[in-house]
């Protein structure tokens, strides 16, 4: 459509990813996660890496890994896939 906009998706990620990092979200690429915690059936966290990480919001790469995790936790947040 005329005036509709277009950008590059790697570009965009890029500076999506810098504009999150100068606020302070950390970042874990290549990463699998091995369990997803879930506390009152919501995302209370993740373990990566035999690490536990604490956080209210995930961000997955994968869209198999969003529709499962919507069938086990209520949340009034949108799940975002990459």
């Amino acid at each position: 459509m005329k005036g509709d906009g277009q950008a590059d998706p790697i570009g965009v990620t890029n500076l999506l990813a810098k504009a999150a990092k100068e606020k302070g979200v950390k970042i874990f690429e290549k990463s699998p996660v091995q369990k997803i915690l879930v506390k009152n059936r919501r995302i209370a966290g993740v373990k990566v890496n035999d690490q536990t990480i604490e956080c209210e919001y995930i961000v997955f790469g994968n869209w198999n890994v969003v529709k499962t995790i919507r069938r086990r936790v209520r949340s009034k947040h949108t799940f975002v896939s990459c």
